[in-house]
């Protein structure tokens, strides 16, 4: 309470001081003064001021022990410099009349961020040369960095708080790590050595390569690096690790141009640079990571990964990794990797490794990749060196080994395969060891059976004949496969089918199989079905169904004599028998018979076929 009356009475004096003198020349801290005291108190002090200056104090008890014992010694000084002499510029002071009231000094926020802050400023030269060397990178541990100018010359920002040791990093020079003292912080000199080259003659064998050609961590964006950043990562091969980061566009980040040689937990981006991410990374528009992502990257347009990717990649256009995957990736249109794949690829247009795939590759237009093992989908195509597993497309699959199953709507291509190939119109393959089947099947060679209405088969079966049988004594068969499955399209007529209104022709396909016995022998089993139809062309059925047993002799390499007994079925529409002609084209055959069943008439007999074949 004494305090609080003590300050009330002051600042009543104060006010009438003030109106007393309003006339009088107001007195300044400007006023010069001498003193000499020695353990002297404050109070004391302040007294012996006060009485040559004609100006009184007032100050709070708790801001200034007046106990507080000094010395002093001025000659002719101002009163604001003893004062600040004594109390070390803490205090700020007013002049209320002829009082001075002292108070604390309020510092803005700028100065105390300035207060805060060392800058340290100076120059890095070659230790032989004494020139100035330009982008040398300087950074500290906290994650400060500057870049030399063309003189050499730098100026790097540091807190007050913040070790001064500063790494410094210059591409063919030693790396090199500089303590600063922060209150002699201008014109610093640092010298650099110079990585001297050495001439050694090696013999070519004893090379070690992947030593000596360290790779380069980098890869091709859409976006301009500028030459701070290229300058850093040139220079700086040190792993710098920080928790996050927060980018607008490369070097317009949390750390500057230095965040490209750094590796984050998280990463917040507009577009983003960083060396890489252990942990995940979110960018509105792009991520660009020079080495490894581990873990989880998604960007709205596109992510670019200069080494390998651990986790999950995700993005609406493109990705495109540098080294090897594992995990999944995902793009609306285009993935893109130049090494190897252990996990899922899916993008809606296309997916390249220059690599190898295990596990999946799906995209809806194409997918390309060295080797594959697993599965590869396509909309459209799949093109893969060599594939363990199944190539599935809309269109095409091309492999040039392929262990497996080749799968298309159109077209399977392969060089050698052990599966089975499938497609709806063209199997194609070197060497298969497995099946075929499509519509038109080719192949060098094949061990399993061709199932399609051509086969083309190198070391296969083919044969071009003309027969005659029990109707129409003009057929030609066209015969393609292997022994174990052919097919055979065929079509005949009557000799004057050209003459004759009345006259019939037939056309057909089927299959069958062949068991040599011999050199020059071997056993036919044949199944055909073919429609049989006037010139004027009916479609009511007419369905000559014809099961074959018969012998093949050899005459010639490429000339052979084929014949054989034949059960025929003749289904054939009722109608079709108020035609005199239909009525008669069969006519007492051995084992005829002939019943109704429904709306059709079957019949049936057993008959011949004798020809001539030509081996192609």
């Amino acid at each position: 309470m004494k305090i609080i009356y003590q300050q009330l009475l002051l600042a009543l004096l104060i006010i009438i001081g003030s109106a007393s003198l309003s006339g009088q020349t107001e007195n300044d801290l400007n006023q010069k003064v001498t003193i000499e005291a020695t353990n002297v108190t404050i109070s004391e002090l302040l007294k012996n001021i006060g009485e040559q200056a004609r100006i009184k104090f007032s100050y709070n008890p708790k801001l200034i022990k007046s106990n507080n014992r000094v010395n002093v010694s001025a000659e002719k000084e101002t009163v604001r410099n003893v004062l600040n002499g004594v109390f070390r510029k803490k205090f700020d002071y007013k002049l209320r009349g002829n009082y001075v009231i002292i108070t604390e000094q309020k510092v803005s926020s700028d100065e105390l961020v300035k207060a805060s802050k060392t800058i340290l400023s100076g120059y890095v030269i070659d230790a032989e040369t004494q020139d100035g060397i330009s982008k040398v990178s300087i950074y500290t541990s906290a994650g400060a960095s500057s870049l030399t100018d063309e003189t050499g010359a730098f100026k790097i920002t540091l807190n007050k708080d913040e070790n001064s040791l500063l790494e410094l990093r210059k591409k063919d020079y030693q790396s090199t790590t500089f303590e600063s003292n922060h209150s002699s912080s201008n014109d610093l000199e640092i010298a650099l050595n110079a990585i001297q080259s050495i001439s050694i003659q090696l013999h070519r064998d004893s090379i070690d390569t992947k030593r000596l050609n360290a790779p380069h961590i980098g890869i091709a964006t859409m976006y301009q690096i500028n030459t701070s950043l290229q300058a850093n990562q040139d220079n700086i091969t040190d792993s710098i690790r920080k928790p996050v980061s927060f980018s607008l566009y490369p070097g317009l980040a949390t750390y500057g141009n230095l965040s490209g040689n750094i590796k984050f937990n998280l990463a917040i981006n507009f577009i983003g640079y960083n060396r890489g991410i252990k942990g995940a990374e979110f960018s509105l528009f792009s991520g660009i990571n020079r080495d490894d992502v581990e873990g989880l990257q998604l960007a709205g347009l596109s992510n670019y990964v200069g080494n390998n990717v651990t986790g999950y990649q995700a993005a609406s256009i493109f990705n495109k990794v540098g080294g090897d995957l594992e995990g999944v990736q995902m793009a609306g249109i285009t993935n893109v990797n130049l090494k190897n794949i252990t996990g899922a690829q899916f993008a809606g247009i296309n997916n390249h490794v220059i690599g190898d795939v295990i596990g999946l590759q799906m995209a809806g237009i194409y997918n390309i990749t060295d080797d594959a093992k697993g599965m590869q989908v396509s909309g459209i195509w799949n093109i893969a060196d060599t594939i363990s597993g199944m190539q599935m497309a809309g269109i095409g699959n091309h492999a040039k080994n392929c262990e497996g199953l080749q799968l298309s709507g159109l077209y399977n291509y392969a060089d050698t395969i052990s599966g089975a190939q499938v497609s709806g119109l063209v199997n194609v393959g070197h060497i298969v060891k497995g099946s075929q089947i499509g519509i038109i099947n080719v192949a060098d060679s094949l061990s399993g059976i061709p199932i399609g209405i051509f086969n083309f088969i190198k070391n296969g079966y083919k044969r071009i004949g003309v027969n005659t049988d029990e109707l129409f004594p003009i057929n030609i068969e066209f015969r393609t496969g292997v022994n174990k499955f052919y097919t055979i399209l065929s079509a005949g007529m009557q000799t004057d089918v050209f003459d004759s209104d009345s006259s019939f022709y037939t056309f057909g396909m089927g299959f069958g199989s062949r068991y040599p016995i011999s050199k020059s022998f071997a056993i036919e089993i044949d199944a055909t079905a073919n429609h049989i139809t006037k010139r004027k062309y009916t479609n009511d059925l007419s369905l000559n169904l014809k099961g074959s047993i018969g012998l093949e002799f050899q005459l010639s390499k490429h000339f052979s004599l084929a014949g054989g007994a034949t059960y025929n079925a003749y289904i054939l529409d009722r109608n079709l028998l108020a035609d005199a002609d239909f009525e008669s084209l069969r006519d007492e055959y051995l084992v005829d018979t002939s019943y109704e069943m429904n709306k059709n008439v079957w019949r049936s007999w057993i008959g011949y076929r004798a020809g001539l074949r030509f081996a192609f």
